[in-house]
């Protein structure tokens, strides 16, 4: 399970994750048309990492967990100026 926290102020997001055996993870960043903006992996021995996302443009946007190649789970996200 994904679980996102948001900190408009300072335009950093962070993500907090239950701790699994898994190999690989990472996040997925897409727009809603489902074009791919950036991919975070994910540091497995933390279960909290922060993004900095004061660069993107206000808009819909989705982010999917992926670990060991599949899809985990996913959550969307509107940034607002």
């Amino acid at each position: 399970m994904l679980i996102l926290e948001t900190n408009l102020i300072i335009n950093y997001m962070n993500r907090a994750l239950p701790i699994k055996q898994w190999i690989t993870a990472q996040i997925r960043l897409a727009r809603n048309n489902n074009s791919i903006i950036r991919f975070y992996n994910l540091d497995l021995q933390s279960n909290e990492t922060q993004f900095d996302i004061s660069q993107f443009p206000t808009g819909a946007y989705t982010l999917t967990l992926i670990t060991d190649g599949i899809i985990a789970d996913s959550k969307n996200l509107m940034i607002v100026k």
